[in-house]
């Protein structure tokens, strides 16, 4: 079907694209949760921020842009080299299980993610799902990191 009609294949690809996109960044804000991450992942993942940040900076103090331009790519890269370690064929499969539970979900099931969950489905059947998918996984695990923190803070007695 692809090759009898020109520009098919391109505008179902940008649709995919923009599918995934907006998907990747409703998983970003929390408006699709999935819990990816146990709190174990999440503090070996938060173990990797700190290694790169000084001590007595906080997230409001102005050093903290300077910290991102000098250790951002670096820090992506350790959580994207941790997802790809946590990815293992066996994760891959609960994974795949999970969405396709997410995209029967009265929840999700009538709601526009629908489509973005089944898309995500289908890149989980692949033994490389990390680099299909490597733009959701990174998403939640950023949205999952704040989530902890708001939720240690609130045990705490701080303000988020």
């Amino acid at each position: 079907m692809f090759s009898k009609i020109p520009g098919v294949r391109s505008f179902t690809e940008k649709k995919i694209q923009e599918v995934q996109k907006a998907g990747d960044h409703a998983v970003f804000t929390g408006e699709i949760v999935l819990n990816t991450y146990s709190p174990l992942e999440l503090h070996h993942a938060q173990k990797i921020l700190r290694s790169f940040m000084p001590e007595d900076v906080d997230d409001s103090d102005p050093m903290m842009t300077a910290f991102v331009e000098e250790h951002g790519k670096a820090l992506i890269e350790g959580w994207t080299a941790y997802i790809h370690e946590l990815f293992t064929p066996e994760r891959v499969e609960q994974m795949y299980q999970v969405l396709e539970r997410a995209a029967h979900n009265p929840a999700y099931a009538k709601t526009q993610w629908v489509g973005y969950l089944l898309l995500l489905r289908e890149m989980f059947r692949e033994a490389n799902a990390p680099e299909y998918a490597g733009s959701f996984l990174f998403s939640a695990l950023v949205f999952e990191l704040c989530q902890m923190e708001i939720d240690e803070n609130k045990v705490e007695g701080k303000s988020a």
